[in-house]
């Protein structure tokens, strides 16, 4: 074994140093891992290998055979060490002097499966309701799986005496006691999912507070370590800003047929948490970008990056739209039925065109994404014809300079928000190339 650590570690730390590629630094760092892992075990065995012969440490070995004493003791040196796996290798030292049997390593073991959770508990802290539940899963499964295989052990033991309870452990032996507890814990709860997260939600209830709804509460800082976990997160906090994105472009375009002063505050309202979804996706995703990320994680990072603004950017056109509604109706102008049947056509094409490309985006369709380009040179031409149309209009009198204004801003407004249709979807044919 100590041969085989130097190896591995001679061979981790060339990856490690001297590897081109990530995914070799990674594996040269699993390996460093390993190898300082199996040096700890093998100084701990070292250091605790007299104490077999001691009475005393016998006589205490020898009193965890009680299953509440023993589940007591691991669940409270895990949390102290708040590792598991580091309980789980010491208590692999200790199997080395001889002194540990089947008897006492089991509640020692199901007490590490409660201590486990201390760790997830603490990381709730702060957390949303969301968080707190899904924390507590931990918990609640632990203590469950507990309960019932120790009580078939203990009660099936109890009758027949099983002969293997004397057995004394050895590290490979105390290993497999945990892995094979471990598995019989996801066997005995798997059918009892829905009912595990019915406790859970009566434990910590989503009460619906109005700080549990604010926006971006998911990004929070512990996900940053996990790329894979915080991207999904990102991706969730996206998916709603496009949604408030898309809100509030409808209604700023129902404003221009039917004026609402509350209508028009709720334009303001999404375009400012808008903003707030920008920057701190922004400062998000940055903080994500200095991290060491897989090429495939960078590449989802960026893409998000470069969509964040095209998202801001719609929105602050909503606005405008709403805007030169709020002008219409303040100065109680009206566009004539040719210019609103006009931009009824070229409405529909932009909201069409936003949906293909907040969809796209978002579910990374490359199909529906390559629908946007040619949208959007329809929406460009319809824009041409109707700038024509209405200086048209005007020559004959119909409206007059200030609609003309108002008219001229709606297009601008509806050409640039599909121009930033085809950069969302471009993002996503550049992932796919």
């Amino acid at each position: 074994a100590s041969t085989l650590t130097g190896v591995v570690a001679v061979a981790g730390g060339i990856l490690r140093f001297y590897g081109k590629k990530s995914s070799h630094k990674n594996i040269g760092d699993i390996m460093l891992g390993f190898a300082i892992l199996m040096s700890g075990m093998h100084m701990m065995s070292g250091a605790v290998s007299d104490l077999g012969d001691r009475p005393e440490f016998v006589g205490m070995m020898s009193s965890m055979s009680h299953p509440l004493l023993g589940i007591l003791v691991g669940a409270a040196f895990t949390a102290v060490l708040q590792s598991a796996s580091a309980a789980v290798g010491i208590l692999q030292a200790l199997s080395v002097t001889g002194a540990l049997t089947f008897e006492a390593a089991l509640p020692l073991l199901m007490g590490i499966n409660i201590g486990a959770s201390v760790p997830v508990l603490l990381s709730a802290v702060g957390a949303t309701a969301k968080g707190k539940q899904t924390a507590l899963v931990y918990l609640v499964a632990s203590i469950l799986g507990v309960l019932v295989c120790g009580a078939v052990y203990f009660i099936a033991n109890a009758i027949f005496r099983f002969p293997f309870v004397t057995t004394v452990m050895d590290p490979f032996s105390t290993a497999l006691a945990n892995t094979l507890f471990r598995l019989a814990n996801l066997i005995v709860l798997a059918p009892f999912t829905e009912a595990i997260a019915s406790i859970v939600r009566a434990l910590a209830p989503d009460r619906g507070a109005p700080e549990e709804k604010k926006p971006l509460l998911q990004l929070e800082e512990r996900f940053l370590n996990h790329p894979t976990l915080a991207l999904d997160h990102c991706h969730a906090a996206m998916e709603e800003m496009a949604e408030k994105t898309s809100h509030s472009l409808n209604i700023a375009i129902e404003l221009l047929k039917h004026w609402s002063e509350e209508d028009f505050t709720k334009v303001l309202d999404l375009e400012e948490e808008v903003d707030i979804y920008e920057d701190k996706l922004g400062s998000w995703l940055l903080k994500m970008n200095n991290q060491e990320l897989t090429p495939e994680q960078n590449d989802r990072s960026h893409r998000f990056l470069r969509t964040l603004t095209d998202f801001e950017r719609i929105s602050d056109h909503a606005r405008n739209i709403a805007e030169s509604a709020q002008e219409l109706h303040e100065k109680n102008l009206f566009m004539s039925q040719e210019a609103t049947e006009d931009l009824d056509v070229l409405i529909e094409a932009v909201q069409e065109n936003v949906g293909k490309a907040f969809q796209a985006f978002l579910q990374e369709d490359e199909a529906l994404a390559g629908e946007v380009d040619p949208q959007e040179e329809v929406v460009d031409l319809l824009c041409d014809e109707l700038k024509m149309r209405q200086v048209e209009r005007l020559s004959h009198g119909q409206g007059n300079i200030v609609q003309n204004w108002v008219f001229d801003d709606l297009l601008t407004n509806l050409e640039r928000i599909s121009d930033h249709c085809l950069n969302i979807a471009s993002t996503t044919l550049r992932k796919a190339a």
